[in-house]
């Protein structure tokens, strides 16, 4: 059953524009807190976040569940958009951020204001994996902090092959996005490097594209002090490359 925190996010507007939001790995459509309202508030246009595959019920729901699923789910909600006429925005966190990256090298998006930290940086990762259902948990304190938030209270060990099935997939198709790109991420934080988000720049066709570093510790930045500035920092980057 899903959790009714868990459920998609679609907030209408009378408009073609529409922000196309994609949460994280262990996470829901709650993963962006109050940015769905404000993107609708602001631009006045249609918002959806999508609940990927194995999400919102429990989680051994991802035991088998690879990269394909969730990039196949993101897709095909995609396209019906697209097929309705609707002038899409991509934005995803973390995973929702590489497959945001990977639809924008296939479809005509508008841009991709993302956040996205890869490679994972943590030793012993062959050792880990396999040996446990979960593993860490990227935002320990949010769910107890925020009773509306929902995400599982661990990552799923199967994420590490998750997340290299994503690096293999963006490195064949990186060279193909050429819409303005946006990526943020926090400096601190233990789990992965942030070298990865200069790579993807540094590859990407774009020639509008910018990189934002919050000194930050967690995972998720839209649950930390630095949310405000975050969302200033999304909404004046969209307002750039005027999408009115």
């Amino acid at each position: 059953m899903i959790d009714p925190r868990a459920r998609e996010i679609f907030i209408k507007a009378h408009s073609k524009l529409e922000f196309f939001l994609i949460h994280g790995y262990s996470g829901s459509p709650t993963d962006f807190a109050e940015l769905p309202s404000l993107l609708n508030k602001k631009f006045g246009a249609n918002v959806r976040v999508i609940r990927l595959p194995g999400h919102g019920t429990k989680l051994e729901d991802l035991d088998n569940l690879n990269y394909s699923d969730f990039l196949e789910y993101a897709e095909k909600k995609l396209v019906l958009d697209l097929k309705k006429g609707k002038k899409i925005v991509l934005g995803g966190l973390s995973l929702g951020g590489a497959i945001a990256l990977k639809l924008a090298s296939k479809y005509p998006i508008l841009a991709v204001p993302y956040t996205l930290k890869f490679p994972l940086n943590v030793p012993g990762l062959a050792f880990v994996f396999g040996l446990r259902r979960s593993w860490f948990n990227f935002s320990p304190n949010i769910c107890s902090a925020n009773k509306s938030y929902f995400a599982y209270p661990a990552m799923h060990t199967r994420g590490l092959k998750v997340m290299k099935e994503v690096r293999r997939d963006l490195a064949s198709s990186i060279k193909e996005i050429n819409c303005p790109v946006l990526s943020i991420y926090s400096d601190k934080e233990k789990i992965v490097s942030g070298r990865g988000v200069k790579e993807i720049h540094k590859n990407l066709s774009s020639q509008f594209k910018e990189i934002k570093r919050f000194s930050n510790k967690k995972h998720n930045i839209f649950f930390t002090d630095k949310k405000e500035e975050v969302y200033k920092t999304l909404i004046n980057f969209i307002r750039k490359i005027n999408l009115q």
